[in-house]
């Protein structure tokens, strides 16, 4: 049997391969550091004023985006 019909048998064909590639990384982004330290800073922002909010907000731009990743 060709891996070529194989693959395509399975429903795993390069358009679906990249379709789930695709998925893998909006879930990535969607669950990344960043995405959940933006969140976090959202729901906190009515707790702080806008100076602690501004200032919390700069440390994780300027040094744990950079070090853990968005």
């Amino acid at each position: 049997m060709r891996r070529g019909s194989c693959v395509a048998a399975a429903g795993c064909g390069p358009a679906a391969q990249r379709k789930a590639e695709k998925r893998a990384g909006v879930e990535a982004a969607v669950n990344s550091f960043e995405a959940i330290a933006r969140e976090w800073l959202a729901v906190r922002k009515h707790e702080w004023t806008a100076g602690q909010h501004a200032k919390e907000r700069d440390r994780l731009q300027n040094h744990a985006f950079p070090w853990i990743g968005g």
